[in-house]
């Protein structure tokens, strides 16, 4: 038999089929890789700017209507916030082992989840003597993972004030 009439690819042509068909795939599967790193840390961002939206507008609102404001009562940071609310309660809002907690006559409510951790929480008087008290709040989130890879890290401080309604 001779060599022309073999049908079939030669050593090279097989070679140059594999190379090309496993840059190929490298290639498709480090786009897949990096959409899902970018997946992972927008969703890190989505859930630390959702909660902390949630939670700045939760205290910003207890603040706008509380009958008195008991702490803070300078421009002095602190890390408590109590009032009375209006129900006539004594309520308190801060931070314990990552979690902001609102007390309401010593009955504590979990504000934020556990896919984000609460690292600061302070609270500043900025208002002048016999006017509505304007309360300045600082607070840093971060998101919590129980992986090590860096694309999960994200933390964000955010910084609003909100003053009291006077009610007459």
């Amino acid at each position: 038999m001779r060599l022309k009439d073999q049908k079939g690819f030669s050593l090279l042509e097989v070679l140059l089929y594999i190379s090309a068909t496993v840059i190929v795939i490298s290639g498709f599967f480090s786009l897949y890789l990096s959409i899902l790193s970018a997946q992972a840390k927008s969703k890190a961002i989505a859930e630390v700017e959702m909660q902390s939206y949630y939670l700045m507008e939760t205290i910003t609102r207890e603040i706008k209507n509380a009958q008195q404001i008991l702490s803070p009562t300078d421009a002095n940071n602190v890390s408590r916030l109590e009032y009375i609310n209006q129900a006539n309660q004594l309520t308190a809002i801060y931070l314990e082992n990552d979690y902001i907690i609102q007390s309401i006559d010593n009955q504590n409510v979990l504000l934020n989840t556990d896919k984000i951790k609460i690292n600061n929480l302070t609270f500043a008087n900025n208002s002048y003597a016999d006017t509505a008290s304007i309360i300045k709040i600082n607070l840093t989130a971060a998101y919590q993972t129980n992986t090590l890879r860096p694309e999960y890290n994200y933390t964000q401080t955010f910084t609003v004030s909100a003053r009291q309604n006077i009610k007459k």
